[in-house]
């Protein structure tokens, strides 16, 4: 249960990091450090909604970009809300009854959500949201080889 806890961290940490990272632009010190207190609070977690609500905060395109993308992939945007729903059941003690094999899965083809958003976001030409794959693959991999069999096992 924790490598759902923990990909869901990972994935918070790499969307306000692409944020801030589009608001470094701004010159202006004081400006870029209350936009980036304006996007602490303004973020709402990762629900894809969340997601495309922040995004309208920088424009409608960037919001309508992000929603055309995910009605393109309904299969991620399916597996990117099972890793969000049983992180919730595992973060609320009521368990969750994927198994490893399922949250590979779900992240496998669910963390290309935050493709989207990052181009959305950014347009083309963004860097790879590579070291947030290469950190959920890797802590899929450690959660297997410890033998947990079941993604709520500890």
């Amino acid at each position: 249960g924790s490598i759902l806890i923990l990909i869901c961290s990972e994935f918070e940490r790499k969307v306000k990091g692409l944020i801030l990272n589009r608001c470094s632009s701004v010159s202006d010190e004081s400006i870029r450090k209350y936009i980036e207190e304006s996007i602490r609070n303004a973020f709402r977690g990762l629900k894809i909604g969340g997601l495309s609500e922040l995004l309208g905060k920088f424009g409608s395109l960037h919001r309508n970009e992000f929603q055309r993308r995910l009605d393109e992939n309904h299969r991620a945007t399916t597996m990117y809300g099972n890793i969000l729903t049983n992180r919730n059941l595992v973060a609320h003690e009521e368990g969750s009854n994927a198994t490893m094999r399922d949250v590979r899965q779900y992240y496998e083809e669910g963390h290309v959500v935050l493709d989207y958003f990052r181009d959305a976001l950014r347009g083309e030409g963004a860097e790879p949201v590579e070291a947030c794959r290469r950190s959920g693959s890797a802590l899929v991999d450690m959660e297997a080889e410890r033998g947990g069999q079941d993604a709520h096992e500890q």
